[in-house]
């Protein structure tokens, strides 16, 4: 199988940079893979060597990029997943929620890192996300945007300091978009709850988007890529701190980045915060 280089050139595996980081790509059919295959060149530290689509998808064996309206590539979509991730060194999920379980098993059995973009997840996908990180690096983060995770760090430092207000959390994403309220809302209700001494089932709403800490509102309407505001209310006041995503590239980028921040680490669960340095912030000082 033929290798490519972050140039978008093909080569022989033989002759690719011996210090790149061979990449695979799974749902690198979808939106989101193709949105990370059109910015790999972007990112010469890393080799695309796999991608990955459903067995179902029927794209087996046709080239990666040509699948994704860039040209050749050089890679073949596989419609086996170990067959993907054979000789890369770590993986950028965008897949469905409920794959998840099984992508980060194989990452574990092969010695791949994972980097997982995946939203919706349940309690049994994130165990078996934190499960393969006692073997492997894995990164999880609903939202791949750098805006996004330090707005998760303002969001809990505003909740903390303003203990009293009340916290509501308002996104809107394109219509297509399966999961209400998303997986960055919750994430920031999670940092909210999480900051005022709640636990973290403070942060998860009932059927009509209302939970014990924070309540959330969500919006699905036409192509907007996405949208989070929280909103800290008190009495004659109120704060609010927002992300405004105008193109998907982003979230393409961040993975791109967090793939080449990770193929470096022990195993580990981590964060966005945490290639950021946001978890290294001492912010015990502010304000004297």
């Amino acid at each position: 199988m033929s290798a490519v280089t972050a140039s978008g050139r093909s080569a022989d595996p033989r002759a690719a940079n011996a210090e790149a980081i061979p990449l695979a790509v799974l749902g690198a059919s979808g939106r989101m893979g193709g949105a990370v295959l059109a910015r790999l060149a972007e990112f010469p530290a890393l080799e695309l060597r796999g991608a990955f689509t459903a067995p179902d998808s029927g794209l087996g064996g046709r080239d990666a990029g040509e699948v994704a309206g860039l040209g050749p590539l050089g890679v073949p979509l596989s419609e086996r997943l170990d067959t993907a991730l054979a000789g890369s060194r770590v993986a950028i999920d965008f897949t469905l929620a409920d794959a998840v379980a099984g992508t980060a098993e194989a990452c574990r059995e092969a010695g791949v890192g994972l980097v997982c973009g995946v939203t919706g997840l349940d309690e049994a996908a994130r165990t078996a996300l934190r499960e393969a990180a006692r073997h492997v690096p894995v990164l999880w983060a609903p939202n791949m945007s750098a805006g996004v995770a330090v707005l998760q760090r303002l969001a809990a430092l505003a909740a903390a300091a303003l203990e009293d207000f009340d916290a509501g959390i308002y996104e809107a994403h394109h219509a297509a978009k399966r999961d209400a309220p998303s997986g960055t809302a919750l994430a920031l209700g999670r940092s909210v709850v999480a900051a005022r001494g709640l636990p973290a089932e403070a942060a998860l709403p009932d059927a009509s988007l209302r939970a014990e800490g924070v309540d959330y509102a969500a919006l699905r309407i036409g192509d907007v890529v996405g949208e989070h505001t929280v909103t800290l209310a008190g009495s004659g006041e109120r704060l609010e701190l927002s992300h405004r995503a105008t193109d998907r590239a982003i979230f393409a980028r961040g993975a791109l980045r967090a793939a080449a921040w990770l193929a470096g680490k022990p195993p580990g669960f981590y964060e966005l915060a945490d290639m950021l340095g946001l978890n290294r912030v001492d912010t015990s000082g502010a304000g004297q």
